[in-house]
């Protein structure tokens, strides 16, 4: 797939998820982004980058008072992030795809995150989740014309062929964090990049597997038991 709905593929990129502005890198499009969120800080060079987004809390804080604080958001239906419109409209501009995530509303930002800039409902497709579960797909406007505000003393008047569009990762398994590879490549228009991309990640995880099992066979060991955490206090696995 080379675009969405014969589209052409995007060159001016934002990218709100770490994981998508690295896989970016890696298949060699990261020259197409123009601004990042605040947790995007691999590899050093995206640092360069306009930052297009901070936490509403204080992340200097202890484990404990930081969940507090984000229990607390939660309740209050009160966001945990802010997006930046003035970043947005005089350091970043128009772009053509935006990326972001809809697994965890703590972790990185989300659609409903996304809905308190005015600069990205003008300029995108769609800033919903998407009902019928088929977030993970670029999601598009229907073909009308619009206007929109961007800023308070200029209207200017957006087809759909010019709205941005968004990808909306929801991955809940490693399977799913490759296949995503493969969503952020076929957006790009590079699919082969992408296929290349999660292969080598495949054979590498499939060797570890092989390595460790190897290692436990021959030796009689007993197999590790191994505790992965996100968040120490209160404890939270992964």
């Amino acid at each position: 797939m080379s675009s969405t709905n014969n589209q052409q593929p995007p060159k001016r990129v934002i990218s709100l998820l770490g994981a998508a502005t690295e896989t970016l890198y890696r298949l060699g499009l990261g020259h197409h982004l123009v601004g990042r969120s605040h947790e995007c800080d691999y590899p050093p060079d995206v640092l360069s980058l306009p930052c297009i987004s901070r936490p509403r809390l204080d992340v200097n804080s202890s484990s404990k008072d930081i969940d507090t604080a984000v229990r607390q958001k939660a309740a209050d239906g009160e966001p945990i992030y802010k997006l930046d419109d003035e970043v947005l409209r005089k350091d970043v501009g128009r772009f053509d795809l935006l990326i972001a995530q809809d697994h965890c509303r703590v972790c990185a930002i989300t659609p409903r995150d996304l809905e308190q800039s005015q600069h990205i409902r003008a300029m995108t497709c769609s800033t919903g989740t998407n009902p019928l579960g088929l977030d993970k797909d670029i999601m598009n406007a229907a073909a009308v014309d619009v206007d929109v505000d961007v800023e308070a003393d200029v209207t200017t008047r957006t087809s759909v062929s010019e709205k941005a569009r968004q990808l909306i990762l929801k991955p809940s398994t490693l399977q799913d964090c490759l296949e995503d590879i493969n969503r952020i490549a076929n957006a790009m228009g590079v699919p082969d990049r992408g296929i290349t991309l999660r292969n080598t990640l495949q054979q590498r995880l499939d060797r570890v597997q092989h390595i460790v099992s190897t290692a436990t066979t021959t030796t009689n060991a007993k197999k590790p038991r191994v505790a992965l955490l996100e968040w120490c206090d209160p404890i939270m696995g992964c």
